[in-house]
């Protein structure tokens, strides 16, 4: 699923999350995501794919211009 790397609102303590952005190669694509986690517990919340860029033709695919 595409998001876009925005603040939340945990709904496990109601602080602010920024999300860490992930970067890492998967069959000759490289992806980044946004991992989503309570700053007071560590706990994971969410996560989802922020972009997608092929290693070959440096195609990037995002939440705005993803086939969905």
């Amino acid at each position: 699923m595409f998001v876009q790397p925005k603040k939340i609102v945990s709904p496990i303590s109601g602080n602010i999350v920024i999300p860490k952005m992930v970067t890492r190669e998967i069959e000759g694509k490289i992806v980044t995501e946004a991992h989503y986690y309570d700053p007071n517990s560590g706990t994971f919340l969410h996560k989802g794919v922020v972009s997608v860029v092929d290693k070959h033709t440096k195609e990037t695919t995002t939440l705005d211009n993803a086939k969905l």
